[in-house]
């Protein structure tokens, strides 16, 4: 007797059953719970290989044929992007989303007819960037600060797959690692791919998460205690001078939008990712600013030029791997240039105003935001966490008044990279769409 209900009422011959017969002499018969099938795709007519260019094409022309077609009913043009209209990436991304399909032939750039501009933009803006490199460049940051000793952590359960990725070799050959797994870029398809009980995963997410909370109340705190002593000292009238009563209600100002503005987590999270990137920009390209910057020194005539104009000790034929970092760092956070936004990293412009190569050892543009700081050094500064008792002890004193102008601010409050960042935010820059070229001599 049979007792298999999926066996009833199966015929027992015929091409089901000799497929099914197939299926499960390569031991993938219903009792092993499998619920994928392998097998491969052959020309109709010789049996042989299907993925030749003409065949390919002729599967393209059909797809394309396919999608192009349009329907009337009613008075209504229907298209392919209404067929997809329920794939999109959230709100106000309706008809602004590539359609997903499930080919091969995505593989292919020909293939590609129907990934317009508006397509591009959505997918990168509201994808790729909001849902895979936002999560993970925060997360490296956690990883790196967090839950390894390279941030002074207790609980380094990181350290071993930072050091394999890493690794100059040595570790990867004694661990009988393959060769591709030292790819320092891998990390980050570590933090979204590694299963959620590994020590190192664990660590990441319970960490980010209080990080980010924390640093959202802190950020809130700063800018919420600033505001009320401004609004203090403006009060106590002790500013005699009406250019610096003028500069301190220009500073209430912005920070009181900030304030006001209710800083959200999501907002932290921006200045997070900006705040890892810019040390990914140094500790991913100090190697090959090194190499470059080695390169340019080869050139005998460019050194002699270069030592007349900045003297020797701006004009080494090489850098150590601290140095290239600290040039990558300086150029993140030197002055924005509406000339050439990219810029240079090299220390050979003063400005970017045309002549003014090898006039300064700066690199050329920037960010615009130093955020070369301490971070949360304004914390500290207006002891943020004692705010309104009775051991509260500001930098300035509790009976005292913040003074804007002295270099005790300007070294603790104005360099914390989130007063810096922040306050980006209520200043005005200049640009341009696009960029000219670098100024050196005889550009114009």
């Amino acid at each position: 007797m049979e007792e298999r209900v999926s066996e009833i009422w199966i015929a027992t011959d015929g091409d089901y059953y000799e497929d099914k017969e197939y299926k499960d002499s390569l031991g993938m018969d219903d009792s092993t719970g499998a619920s994928t099938f392998l097998g491969m795709a052959l020309s109709r007519e010789e049996g042989t290989n299907l993925f030749t260019e003409k065949r390919l094409e002729e599967i393209r022309a059909r797809m394309e044929l396919a999608e192009g077609t349009t329907v009337e009913h009613k008075g209504i043009t229907y298209t392919w992007d209404d067929v997809c209209l329920g794939n999109n990436a959230g709100l106000n991304t309706a008809y602004k989303f590539p359609c997903v399909r499930l080919s091969p032939m995505d593989l292919f750039q020909e293939a590609r007819w129907y990934f317009g501009e508006d397509d591009r933009l959505t997918w990168y803006n509201e994808l790729i960037k909001k849902r895979l490199v936002l999560p993970r460049v925060g997360r490296f940051g956690t990883m790196t600060q967090r839950c390894s000793s390279q941030g002074g952590s207790e609980t380094p359960v990181c350290d071993l797959l930072l050091a394999l990725r890493t690794d100059n070799g040595t570790l990867i050959e004694q661990l009988g690692y393959p060769e591709v797994y030292n790819n320092t870029l891998l990390l980050f398809d570590d933090i979204g791919s590694l299963e959620m009980n590994h020590p190192c995963k664990k660590c990441i997410e319970e960490n980010f998460e209080a990080s980010m909370e924390q640093l959202t109340q802190a950020v809130q705190g700063i800018f919420g205690v600033m505001a009320a002593e401004l609004q203090r000292l403006i009060v106590a009238n002790v500013i005699t001078d009406e250019t610096e009563l003028n500069a301190v209600s220009l500073l209430l100002q912005k920070v009181g939008i900030i304030y006001n503005m209710k800083t959200s987590r999501a907002d932290v999270e921006d200045f997070n990712h900006y705040y890892v990137l810019r040390g990914l920009y140094a500790e991913l390209g100090y190697g090959s600013y090194m190499r470059n910057y080695e390169l340019i020194m080869s050139n005998p005539d460019f050194v002699d030029a270069c030592t007349l104009f900045l003297g020797p000790d701006n004009c080494p034929t090489s850098v150590t791997e601290a140095e290239a970092r600290q040039k990558l760092l300086k150029h993140a956070d030197n002055t924005f240039s509406s000339v050439n936004t990219a810029g240079s990293p090299f220390p050979f412009w003063k400005t970017d105003k045309p002549g003014d190569f090898l006039k300064g050892a700066n690199p050329l543009s920037g960010s615009g935001i130093d955020m070369s700081g301490d971070l949360l050094s304004a914390f500290a500064y207006f002891d943020v966490p004692r705010y309104g008792r009775d051991d509260w002890s500001p930098v300035y004193g509790a009976s005292g008044y913040p003074d804007i102008n002295s270099a005790t601010f300007k070294s603790i409050v104005e360099s914390d990279p989130i007063f810096a960042w922040f306050m980006a935010g209520q200043t005005e820059a200049t640009s341009h769409c696009f960029n000219g070229p670098l100024p050196g001599p005889g550009f114009p």
